[in-house]
Parts: structure tokens; C-alpha cells; sequence
């Protein structure tokens, strides 16, 4: 078996492409690369990356529980008739008629894998979701981009060689 976190980044990413959402979008496995800003208005990306904290506990001698995490980001960038003046300011916020949709697809998305298993990896049960941002505000704020991070985690247990 391939190690536990690429495994269940790529179930997830799998899971994600098989279903039909509110919005258009392809999931793809990432490298924490949604840290980089989008340099322009474009379509929506969800990204699923891996989170680095592994936590093990042993089942019997020759099986450990690993229970994996992963970060699904939802992303997209604004711009032009996109953003409207805040009053008072010279600065530009995002149109609500833009961002609602994404923080009801950052809920959709939430509510899909709550309890779900992953075809792509049976082994693997769903212990729960916690929505990290339904936006980032300082992101929407500072470079007019939707950034909503999700973190499924699961319990994977594994068969280890034995001495």
C-alpha cells in the first residue's frame, strides 16, 4: 500500500470528481500550493492537499491506526465588474452576488462528505469535518480573492511487518 496521506488526497479528489455541485469545478491533489495567491480572475479551483500532522496509535502488533487529514481549498479570484467601491473608502470589496455561492459550496461540499466513505479507499472511515474558513477574510480583503478551507479526517488503519 502507498503511503496513508497521498492515498487519502487522492480518494478525496476522486470523491469530489464524482459528484455534481452548485458549481463547476475539477478537484486536483496540490502541494499546499493554494498558499501562493491566484494572479488573476479565472475559474474556480478546489485543490485538496495533505496536512503535514499524522497522528498513530497501534491496533494490535502488526497494525497501526493513522488518522489522516486533509485540507480541501476552494479558491477563486476577483476582479473588474466583480468588485464594487466600499462606501466611505477608496477601497473595493467583492459583490455579494459573487461570494455567496462559493460560502454555500464551501457548506455543500462540508455536508457531502460528512460520514461518507472513500470508494477510492475503503479501508479509510470518515471521523469528521471541520470547516477551517468558510473565507479568508484577509485574503478577500487584501488581494479580492475567495479562499474556504475544509479538513475531512479519517481513521486508516494499516498492517505493519512484524519481527
Amino acid at each position: 500500500m502507498a503511503s496513508i496521506l497521498p492515498t487519502l488526497a487522492d480518494a478525496l479528489v476522486a470523491l469530489l470528481n464524482e459528484k455534481t455541485f452548485s458549481q463547476d469545478f475539477t478537484a486536483v491533489r496540490t502541494h499546499n500550493d493554494w498558499a501562493l495567491p491566484l494572479e488573476k480572475a479565472g475559474p474556480l479551483r478546489v485543490e485538496v492537499a495533505f496536512v503535514g500532522k499524522l497522528d498513530t496509535t497501534l491496533l494490535t502488533r502488526s497494525s497501526l491506526l493513522y488518522v489522516p487529514s486533509a485540507d480541501i481549498v476552494i479558491r477563486q479570484k476577483f476582479e473588474g465588474e466583480q468588485l464594487e467601491p466600499i462606501p466611505d473608502t477608496t477601497e473595493m470589496t467583492v459583490k455579494a452576488e459573487f461570494l455567496d455561492p462559493l460560502l454555500a459550496l464551501v457548506e455543500e461540499i462540508n455536508e457531502y462528505l460528512t460520514s461518507r466513505r472513500l470508494p477510492a479507499y475503503p479501508e479509510a472511515s470518515w471521523e469528521g469535518n471541520r470547516i477551517i474558513a468558510p473565507v479568508s477574510n484577509r485574503q478577500l480583503r487584501e488581494k479580492k480573492q475567495f479562499t474556504g478551507i475544509i479538513r475531512p479526517t479519517y481513521r486508516a488503519p494499516k498492517t505493519i511487518p512484524t519481527p
